[in-house]
């Protein structure tokens, strides 16, 4: 089995466990078996952290069902992937290679040197954020809640923020219309969403210490579409809305509506314009590597610039193949071009290009190679695009910023001078 195939196989899994669980009449408030339905929509709402609800989890979920829809929020969240490496590395088990190339396919990996430490960083900076927010939110919730619920409803509500699911477990299906003038609580929770949605990999750059000018392409863009969506829908939602829409309401609304949901304000009452630009932010979302959902805000930027480069190269030819970003060109099909051209290019690939030198491994690849006729072992379909050096690899080694293993982990690309 592929490993995408065995990452969605997880997340159903997963699925249907936490849809028995909620069944379970300890986890309704009620003692009644919840309907099996309601189960498996609250259960896949979670997993796929959207937020949407047909039981109010405040008032008919138990403390048994809340924890349950915590956790399968967690688990989509993080990713299943992510949450199994995470308690393999506490039991103390090592990653064979058949785990990692789940685990780099999984989280889009251009390669699979340093997962564990990738993995560990992702976890403590997952415990680190949900602390810290669980903390700062109990200072608004004791006010209305005894301790221990207040210390209850602060961590599930980090957990919901940071991993951008939007579940609450305030009653009512009310989210925070409750603490709409409670600045310090709309605040922190927008810290949570924008943490949690700007990816782990941005993060982790961020916070290396490296000058702007050393960050990834990725990350630039990732930071600089986040900071612009976040600042125009704030500006455009206190335009369409009114004055009496205040500007907190519109930063806490531009941030949540791209990937939480949470409304300090009753959505059904925003103004065509307003419900059109939440739409807008929800269906671009959050960055890669990140526990948010949309098409991702770096794909929306690639989208936004093609269109950008086709009409320009198409009108004015002083323009053509000179769109760039951040002072770098955009890759055009890397395998368009001359003969010559491509010719040229091959030769940079077989300097660049070698075997893995676990020499066990590559044996049994190619023997598998011989099996399958030359097609990639590690995949089911038998086509041209998977025929070795497959079709996604020879894409990777066209762009000199790649390194990394291809799919099999057969060959390695270095990482070419400049």
């Amino acid at each position: 089995m592929t490993p995408r195939r065995i990452v969605v196989g997880g997340f159903l899994t997963v699925i249907l466990v936490g849809t028995i669980l909620l069944m379970l009449p300890a986890s309704s408030a009620s003692g009644a078996s919840i309907n099996p339905v309601d189960c498996l929509f609250m259960s896949t709402s979670a997993v796929c952290v959207t937020g949407l609800a047909t039981v109010d989890p405040g008032t008919g979920l138990s403390l048994f069902g809340k924890i349950v829809l915590a956790v399968l929020m967690q688990t989509g969240g993080l990713g299943i992937t992510v949450i199994g490496v995470i308690l393999i590395i506490a039991a103390g088990g090592r990653l064979g290679m058949g785990k990692q190339r789940i685990v780099k396919e999984s989280l889009n990996l251009s390669t699979g040197k340093g997962l564990t430490d990738i993995i560990a960083g992702v976890a403590y900076m997952t415990m680190a954020f949900e602390f810290t927010g669980a903390v700062m939110c109990f200072f608004s919730f004791v006010k209305d809640y005894s301790t221990a619920d207040a210390i209850g409803v602060s961590v599930f509500h980090s957990i919901a923020s940071f991993n951008n699911a939007g579940f609450d477990v305030l009653g009512e299906f009310r989210s925070l219309t409750d603490y709409n003038d409670d600045g310090w609580l709309c605040i922190v929770t927008c810290l949570l969403i924008v943490a949690g949605g700007i990816g782990f990999f941005v993060f982790s750059e961020l916070i290396s210490g490296k000058p702007v000018k050393l960050w990834s392409l990725h990350t630039k863009i990732a930071v600089s579409v986040t900071m612009f969506l976040i600042a125009a829908g704030t500006m455009i939602l206190k335009f369409t809305e009114g004055s009496e829409f205040s500007w907190l309401e519109a930063f806490f609304h531009s941030v949540s509506a791209r990937t939480a949901g949470f409304a300090s304000v009753d959505i059904g009452d925003f103004t065509n314009a307003g419900s059109l630009i939440i739409m807008i932010l929800m269906f671009i979302g959050a960055s890669p590597g990140s526990t948010g959902g949309g098409i991702k805000t770096v794909t929306a930027f690639v989208i936004f610039r093609r269109i950008v480069s086709v009409i320009f190269t198409k009108h004015c030819t002083a323009f053509k193949r000179k769109i760039s970003v951040f002072s770098r060109r955009m890759r055009q099909n890397p395998w368009a071009g001359s003969a010559a051209g491509q010719e040229q290019k091959k030769g940079v690939m077989q300097m660049a290009v070698r075997l893995n030198e676990n020499k066990e491994l590559v044996a049994q690849i190619r023997e598998g190679l011989k099996k399958k006729g030359g097609y990639c072992p590690c995949r089911l379909e038998c086509t041209e695009e998977n025929k070795c050096m497959c079709r996604e690899f020879r894409e990777q080694i066209a762009d000199p910023d790649f390194e990394g293993y291809c799919h099999c982990m057969l060959y390695y690309k270095e990482k070419e001078e400049k």
